[in-house]
């Protein structure tokens, strides 16, 4: 059984190879969703998003999920500097 240390570097080999792949993807929407069920799977989580700064750069705005899909269908905002992930 691999130590700690070898699953978080199979963990990130797995996430490198899976934004390698997604990476030649011209479809950016297509793009984000792989590599949020990429993450998931990886991870084994429950929930992923992908948060993309806003063109203001006062925001980060829900751009793909999975587990929590009605915060990108709500186009959910978190300011720069607030919570968790802003």
């Amino acid at each position: 059984m691999p130590g700690p240390h070898e699953a978080g570097l199979e963990r990130l080999r797995k996430l490198s190879s899976a934004v390698d792949v997604a990476s030649g993807n011209a479809d950016s929407d297509r793009l984000l969703n792989q590599v949020v069920d990429s993450v998931r799977e990886i991870f084994d989580a429950d929930t992923a998003a992908v948060l993309l700064l806003d063109e203001g750069g006062a925001a980060l705005v829900a751009r793909a999920a999975a587990g929590i899909e009605e915060e990108v269908r709500q186009g959910t905002r978190v300011p720069m500097g607030k919570g968790f992930a802003g």
